[in-house]
């Protein structure tokens, strides 16, 4: 199924480029989190204390409010963002088809291109490496994934890089933190100390705002691994030649229409936080851009000054666009 906004916007939006120039020069590193709603972070309105980095991070940067999930899975939502297309048309039986894709178009053009993703749906073999000139998949803790993060940009330092590191946090299982302790309360020993991956059953509002506390605890785990993330730019020499994108795949529900997890395409599961900040933008500012994850390949590669492959169904919206152009996202189940 599909849902679409038709904005009764000016026929032509000026696109990012008011924010900043062109930047083949500079390094690109994209930053996601797996099953990250928007209104679970400060910047996007959420009252508790789950994210003080990437709030710190937002008033620096270019934040979308209105940013969403090309799907509502991870492997066909990294397979839109890769490819800049709808996954009904790159991706067949779990894998993405051969096609052109963002790290491949950077790679063509002269930039060392790594991904260091954890989440094993992202395989290699499913084709998800394409364009990447190293690139690490795997199922590890965050701590892992970060360390990996370190040794890939060590390794393209001193030349130009595309990057992405992708974070499992906050998705299940919602392990217990002593550091988040505040949002997710008293460690407890029984059903909800760790949750399942897989669907769980909520019996009751108590069981309910449990699991809810924990997910937001994972939320800021993952917000503290973006800041050592920050400091190791900072610490070798890239925080000002990086331009830093953050995002998620796609978001998470908490019975607001009788479910958990993301198996629907409700607004909780497909609006994502989606900021960009850039070493030449001269202070933080917030946009009513429209943003879908398949616009992300066309946007960046105009911000590098390259172009994307003609066909895609992404807008580049670095460059002035028909603002009136229907936006799509698309949802996937294993029905």
């Amino acid at each position: 199924m599909a849902s679409c906004a038709d904005p009764e916007d000016p026929v032509t939006d000026p696109g990012l480029s008011v924010h900043f120039s062109v930047a083949s020069d500079l390094n690109y590193l994209v930053v996601s989190f797996d099953a990250l709603r928007a209104d679970a972070l400060g910047t996007y309105g959420y009252p508790r204390d789950t994210s003080p980095n990437l709030d710190a991070f937002a008033d620096e940067a270019l934040v979308f409010e209105h940013a969403y999930a090309a799907s509502n899975t991870t492997p066909t939502s990294f397979a839109s963002t890769f490819s800049g297309q709808y996954p009904y048309r790159v991706f067949i039986g779990w894998n993405l088809i051969p096609t052109e894709t963002l790290a491949g178009s950077m790679q063509q053009n002269g930039f060392h291109t790594f991904g260091v993703f954890n989440n094993i749906q992202l395989a290699e073999e499913r084709n998800f490496g394409q364009g990447f000139s190293d690139y690490a998949v795997g199922s590890w803790p965050d701590e892992k994934a970060l360390e990996l993060g370190r040794q890939a940009l060590e390794d393209a330092k001193g030349s130009k890089f595309f990057g992405w590191i992708h974070f499992i946090s906050p998705h299940t299982p919602y392990d217990y933190r002593e550091m988040s302790a505040h949002l997710a309360g008293p460690q407890e020993e029984g059903r909800y100390a760790k949750t399942t991956g897989g669907t769980f059953d909520i019996e009751s509002d108590e069981e309910l705002a449990r699991v809810r506390d924990l997910y937001d605890g994972e939320i800021y785990f993952g917000d503290h691994i973006f800041g050592q993330l920050l400091s190791m730019l900072e610490e070798l020499g890239l925080a000002d030649n990086t331009v830093v994108i953050v995002t998620s795949d796609h978001g998470e529900e908490f019975m607001e229409h009788g479910q958990v997890q993301h198996n629907a395409m409700y607004e909780e599961l497909i609006h994502i936080p989606m900021m960009i900040r850039h070493p030449r933008m001269a202070e933080g500012a917030r946009t009513d851009v429209r943003y879908v994850g398949v616009d992300l390949y066309p946007t960046v590669a105009a911000m590098a000054g390259l172009e994307a492959p003609g066909g895609i169904d992404g807008l580049d919206l670095f460059h002035p666009f028909d603002a009136r152009r229907h936006r799509l996202s698309v949802g996937m189940t294993n029905d």
